[in-house]
């Protein structure tokens, strides 16, 4: 006699299958994600301050963001924003009480980067985090965030890779640069924790948010649409960080304004192009500078701007 399987087995196993992957890559990654905390000191007051506020008692004031090792010596990659103007870092593990204090060794403010080392935690008690590819993140790939959403520490969210390559303003002067954008959940003090895919690898470092509600409450709230820096941007200057170095976007140095802008009245007055820059200002010492470019040398009053 032969016995009939159900339609919807299949169907169970692989919601099953898929459910076990993120736990696996939950229990396999928890370890190296860690809960960051800092305190600003404000000149002249005494007193910290942060986005955090005040807790209860009045006498303090914290910021709080996530973060994961890179390696096992206790390096630690986060967002430059979590740290920013911090007197004291301290971090702690899943399921471990005690704060342990960490140094700021090298920031790439424009990259919204920062590098933490901490020397006291034992190695046995956190696992470094795998480095992956983000040139071969997928879109529609499974995304999981973990990190510490509204000081709720160490969270997991789950969701896809929405697109790759989504450039958006990025760090302390918002230069545009590439991210990889998600709809798993990504909420404040999500910030500098992981973004991992299916082989618990990490993809990109949870950033910032697209949140509509933001102007009205003062206070941004996941609206699924979320972006983290590629793990590749990271990695790239990661050396750098570890050496101590303060890393900058690279620039041309030029300041200039797009000849389209201009009436076409001035463009024909001074026989200008219909396509192009119009080279206002080089800065000293820099690639353009060197190349030979100049900046004008007659002031023009176009409205409010001058070019």
């Amino acid at each position: 006699m032969t016995a009939s399987v159900p339609a919807s087995a299949p169907a169970e196993s692989a919601a099953l299958e898929y459910e076990e992957n993120t736990i696996s890559v939950t229990d396999e990654s928890q370890n190296g994600v860690v809960f960051i905390t800092r305190r600003n000191q404000m000149p002249g007051t005494g007193m910290d301050s942060s986005e955090a506020g005040e807790d209860a008692s009045g006498q303090d004031v914290t910021g709080t963001g996530s973060g994961f090792f890179v390696d096992d010596q206790g390096f630690i990659l986060t967002n430059f924003h979590v740290v920013e103007g911090a007197q004291q870092v301290t971090v702690h593990l899943p399921d471990r009480k005690r704060e342990f204090p960490a140094r700021i060794v090298g920031v790439a403010p424009e990259y919204d980067l920062a590098l933490l080392q901490t020397t006291d935690i034992p190695d046995d008690l956190y696992d470094p985090l795998e480095l992956g590819d983000s040139d071969q993140v997928r879109v529609g790939a499974k995304a999981i965030a973990m990190g510490s959403p509204f000081g709720l520490e160490f969270s997991v969210t789950q969701g896809i890779v929405s697109a790759k390559n989504r450039v958006v303003p990025t760090g302390i002067n918002g230069i545009p640069q590439n991210s990889i954008q998600t709809d798993a959940a990504i909420n404040p003090g999500n910030s500098g924790g992981p973004l991992l895919n299916s082989a618990a690898e990490v993809i990109g470092i949870n950033t910032m948010i697209l949140s509509p509600g933001t102007a009205a409450s003062g206070t941004g709230q996941n609206a699924g649409v979320g972006f983290a820096i590629p793990i590749n941007t990271a990695k790239a200057i990661l050396p750098r960080l570890k050496a101590g170095e303060t890393v900058n976007v690279p620039r041309i140095g030029v300041t200039g304004i797009p000849v389209a802008l201009l009436p076409g009245e001035v463009r024909q007055e001074f026989n200008l192009p219909d396509d192009g820059v119009l080279v206002q200002e080089v800065s000293p010492a820099s690639p353009a500078a060197g190349a030979g470019l100049q900046g004008g040398l007659r002031r023009l009053e176009l409205g409010r701007q001058r070019s």
